[in-house]
């Protein structure tokens, strides 16, 4: 099985403890990312504290030398437009181009930590969307993690 990972996931799989990706992951030959999360991942090390950057750009690194990046270079405009129209404000821009690939990649199973993400990836709404065009809704899996930091 090849998985999408959405930002969260990647995030909370590499710099939390107790994920659950990678027992999903055990058995697959590929995990995925999105461009539009090496932008997530840089605004991260941007806003990182001093004690957190040094974390972020290893997860940033880990990302582009380890994952493969998901589709050509192409980004599915058709398949961001319809989810953008139809779900308006509910994601942010970004989650909805990661959505996009996933539908326009068929095989992909799309893994996220962002229950707002999960509730639209898995939802009749979206299944309504992309069988009126034609389109698969890709699976999808909430994965969970804790944080390793101290919250203050």
């Amino acid at each position: 099985m090849t998985y999408l990972l959405d930002t969260s996931a990647i995030i909370g799989w590499l710099e939390r403890s107790d994920s659950s990706l990678p027992p999903l992951l055990a058995g697959t030959s590929t995990a995925l990312y999105h461009p539009v999360t090496l932008g997530e991942l840089h605004t991260g090390i941007v806003r990182a504290t001093d004690d957190e950057r040094e974390m972020r750009t290893n997860t940033l690194r880990f990302t582009t030398q380890r994952l493969e990046q998901v589709g050509d270079p192409v980004l599915p405009a058709e398949h961001f437009g319809a989810l953008t129209a139809q779900f308006a404000r509910t994601l942010s821009h970004n989650d909805f181009w990661i959505l996009a690939a996933a539908i326009a990649t068929p095989g992909l199973t799309l893994a996220t930590e962002d229950t707002k993400f999960f509730d639209v990836a898995d939802s009749d709404e979206l299944e309504a969307v992309v069988r009126r065009r034609g389109w698969v809704r890709p699976a999808c899996r909430l994965v969970e993690s804790s944080p390793i930091l101290a919250q203050e």
